[in-house]
């Protein structure tokens, strides 16, 4: 008669194997295993300590700056009408029209906080444009072509009349 050792799942298909050569159960106590995968995580969280500067590092490198650094941002314009003046509410129940041309970008950016006063932000498809004088026409003229490539400084949100989270100071605009 052979000397066989039967695992507990081996049972239900009838699988004999030889002892010692596979299932070994006093090599795998419970706390060996839970020694095991204590020390796995600690490993893992040694990993994710140390991986995780990184990542961050590279994707605030990635990100644009407030200002007062000029940057260059390309996408598509349009023109929406928010309610003003008094009540910031409703254009119907009496509040004042107030027109902001918006920027929306082919691909979201982010933008670094340098200073203690300035939000970070993630994922910004829309850019609220803040235009002087003739820059009106000029937009107006350029939209007609497609795409426009603004150049500007970049500034967070800080009153009701700011309808992105963040706003660009534009310097120059142009057809790509």
């Amino acid at each position: 008669m052979s000397t066989t050792t039967r695992r507990p799942h081996a049972y239900a298909v009838g699988i004999e194997l030889e002892p010692d050569k596979f299932y070994q159960p006093e090599k795998y106590t419970r706390g060996k295993m839970m020694r095991y995968k204590l020390r796995l995580l600690i490993l893992l969280a040694a990993l994710m300590t140390l991986a995780c500067p990184a990542i961050l590092a590279a994707s605030q490198g990635d990100c644009l700056p407030y200002e007062p650094a000029s940057v260059k941002l390309t996408g598509k314009t349009f023109l929406k009408v928010f309610p003003g003046r008094p009540n910031y509410e409703s254009i119907k129940e009496g509040d004042e029209p107030e027109p902001a041309w918006l920027l929306r970008l082919a691909k979201p950016i982010c933008v670094r906080a340098d200073k203690q006063d300035e939000d970070p932000e993630d994922n910004v498809s829309v850019i609220h444009l803040v235009l002087r004088g003739k820059q009106f026409s000029q937009l107006r003229r350029l939209r007609r072509k497609g795409a426009i490539t603004f150049t500007g400084t970049l500034f967070h949100a800080i009153t009701g009349h700011h309808h992105a989270k963040v706003l660009m100071w534009v310097t120059h605009m142009q057809t790509p």
